[in-house]
C-alpha cells in the first residue's frame, strides 16, 4: 500500500471500480471485502463506471473528492496500470514475491487524470482444484496434449503451472508467434482473448485437433473455432452458446468422458464400416 493508506482505504476504491451486479466472481470478492474492511478516508463519489476491459485490462470509475475535484480511480493488471501511475520499487517488489507465490494480483490507482498514483495490491488466492494434477495426467495417458493460456502473469501462471505438473517452457511475453505447435510451450501468459483464438487456429493449422476450454464471453470465439469447444459449468451464457461441450457439474472430469465415449462410439463406427465391406459380395 502507498504510504498513508490502510487496507479498508484500497479496498473501497477498489470496489468502486467493481461491478455492483455480481456477474463477476473478482468483482464480487472485493465488493465483500471492502464492507468487512472499513476505510479511513472519505470515498468520493463516482459520476461513471467503465466495467473491466479485457483489451487495456482495466476497469475505471471517474468520481469527484470532497474538494469536488475531478479524479480517476483504477483497477487492473499491474502491468496495464503502471502506463498511467508510476509504480515504487517496494510496490514493484512486493508484486513479484505474490506472482511467484501464485496469487493473481490486481493494482489500484488513483488520482487526477494525468497525475495518477499506485495506492495499492489486492492478492487474490485461486487456486487449483485439488484434482488438476490427477486430471491432466490422466489427459497424457490418452495421449491428449495440455497447454495453459490465461491472461494473468508470467510468475502467477508458472506458479500455478508448475504446481499441476505442468513443466514445459513458458511463452517469451509479446505477441504469439505466428507458427506455434502445442509442444513448443507449456504456458501462454498475459494473453489478450483475441490472441485465443488466433492460438487456436495456430494449432489447427499445424495439423491438430484441438480442445478449447473456457468460461467467458471473451472465451467465444475460440470456444467456436476449436474442434471441441468445452464450457465449464459456470461459464456465462455466451460461452455455453459457442461451445460443442457444456460441462453440467464442477470440475473438469466431463473432459475425459467427453474423450472416452467420442473414441468408443468412432471404434464402434469404424469396426461397423469394416464389417460391412467385408459383408460385400
Amino acid at each position: 500500500m502507498a504510504e498513508g493508506w490502510t487496507p479498508g482505504d484500497v479496498l473501497a476504491f477498489a470496489a468502486l471500480t467493481s461491478s455492483a451486479e455480481g456477474k463477476d466472481p473478482v468483482d464480487a470478492a472485493i465488493r465483500a471485502a471492502a464492507l468487512a474492511t472499513p476505510p479511513q478516508r472519505p470515498l468520493p463519489s463516482v459520476i461513471r463506471f467503465v466495467p473491466f476491459d479485457p483489451a487495456n485490462k482495466r476497469s475505471e470509475a471517474t468520481a469527484t473528492d470532497r474538494r469536488h475535484q475531478q479524479i480517476k480511480i483504477c483497477k487492473g493488471a499491474p502491468a496495464a496500470l503502471s502506463t498511467l501511475a508510476p509504480m515504487t520499487a517496494a510496490m514493484a517488489a512486493e508484486l513479484e514475491r505474490l506472482s511467484g507465490a501464485g496469487y493473481r494480483t490486481l493494482a489500484v490507482a488513483s488520482g487526477p487524470p494525468g497525475e495518477m498514483v499506485f495506492v495499492g495490491l489486492i492478492a487474490l488466492n485461486d487456486p487449483p482444484r485439488p484434482d488438476s494434477a490427477a486430471l491432466l495426467a490422466k489427459l497424457r495417458s490418452l495421449g491428449v496434449h495440455t497447454v495453459m493460456v490465461t491472461g494473468d502473469a508470467a510468475p502467477t501462471a508458472v506458479s500455478v503451472a508448475r504446481s499441476i505438473g505442468m513443466d514445459g517452457p513458458l511463452c517469451p511475453p509479446g505477441q504469439l508467434p505466428e507458427r506455434v505447435s502445442p509442444r513448443d510451450f507449456a504456458v501462454y501468459a498475459g494473453v489478450f482473448p483475441e490472441e485465443k483464438f488466433r492460438l487456436v487456429k495456430a494449432f489447427q493449422r499445424d495439423g491438430h485437433a484441438v480442445g478449447m476450454c473456457g468460461d467467458g464471453a471473451n472465451d467465444a470465439p475460440a470456444l467456436r473455432q476449436a474442434q471441441m469447444g468445452i464450457a465449464v459449468s459456470t461459464a456465462t451464457d455466451v460461452a455455453k452458446a459457442a461451445a460443442g461441450v457444456v460441462l453440467t457439474e464442477p470440475g473438469l472430469e466431463g473432459i475425459l468422458t467427453a474423450i472416452q465415449e467420442g473414441r468408443a462410439v468412432s471404434r464402434a463406427a469404424l469396426k461397423s464400416r469394416v464389417v460391412a465391406q467385408r459383408a460385400e459380395p
